[in-house]
């Protein structure tokens, strides 16, 4: 019982921290996927500060709130293009067989913006220790998480943006969890910039 509240405050203090970084970018009356949303706590908090309406979709079914859901993956979201204002993938990249097929899709059923909220490395010894950091996290979730471990650098996310035609207009470093031993990046593309060839 003592090991669960840990967890459940560690959870909490977390998504309310993610929340603040993305509040800035969301404006009320905004709808909102989260891709890969997990327990959707942090999806919650957004709601609640921001006055935005969230929707889920993750391959596997962990929501612990009433906010709708639906079970897809990211590379085949089942939603419209076009059909939301923001699409956030909050730490859910690396854990994608296909990042960039899965992030084409997300610019595909945004409108406005994507949020993307990455572990990020330097070099081979950080990318090593955000793998490990990331399995012990995860694997105390769920067992059923994919962890294929695409873990890309700085320079290799704004090269894939670059690529994929559409303007990255805020890159933060952030602290979810202060005390965490890995790199974490907060990028915001702007789809009102994306060259439309």
């Amino acid at each position: 019982m003592v090991r669960k509240s840990i967890t459940s405050f560690f959870d909490e203090f977390r998504a309310k921290r993610i929340a603040n970084y993305l509040n800035k970018y969301l404006a009320p009356g905004e709808t909102v996927i989260d891709c890969g949303c997990g327990s959707l706590r942090i999806a919650q908090i957004l709601q609640q500060l921001t006055g935005v309406k969230v929707y889920g979709a993750d391959m596997i079914d962990l929501n612990q709130t009433k906010l709708n859901f639906c079970i897809c993956s990211g590379e085949n979201l089942a939603f419209a293009t076009r059909c939301v204002s923001v699409v956030c993938l909050i730490f859910v990249l690396h854990h994608i067989e296909n990042p960039i097929e899965a992030l084409k899709e997300c610019l595909r059923v945004a409108n406005l913006r994507v949020i993307i909220l990455e572990d990020v490395f330097q070099n081979s010894v950080e990318k090593k220790l955000t793998a490990l950091l990331d399995w012990i996290g995860n694997r105390s979730i769920s067992s059923d998480m994919n962890m294929p471990f695409n873990f890309r650098s700085e320079k290799e996310w704004k090269d894939i943006f670059a690529a994929l035609n559409v303007r990255l207009v805020a890159v933060e470093c952030i602290r979810p969890v202060p005390w965490r031993l890995s790199r974490h990046r907060l990028f915001i593309l702007d789809k009102k910039y994306e060259n439309r060839n």
